[in-house]
């Protein structure tokens, strides 16, 4: 059985088929961002930064597409993706 996702190299390039990968390990979204993993899950617990996805039983990633977004403008992808508290 082969898996839908891939984890892309640091620079989400295209693989052999054109196609950019769709999820990132937090391996290498550590090193893209030059973070420590526990501070992007930190950040991601507080709302600061895209949450990650499980990707298998064991497993768990980023959507590139999200994390992009996030780098291209991380005070507006705060802003549109705030969490309302009901009170």
């Amino acid at each position: 059985m082969t898996k839908n996702h891939t984890f892309p190299n640091s620079k989400c390039i295209p693989d052999a088929s054109g196609i950019s990968p769709t999820f990132i390990s937090m391996n290498k979204l550590s090193k893209r961002l030059d973070r420590a993993e526990s501070t992007l899950y930190r950040w991601s617990a507080e709302g600061l930064f895209p949450a990650s996805v499980k990707v298998g039983p064991h497993a768990s990633a980023w959507r590139v597409a999200e994390v992009e977004e996030w780098e291209r403008d991380p005070p507006s992808w705060r802003k549109s993706h705030a969490v309302v508290a009901l009170t």
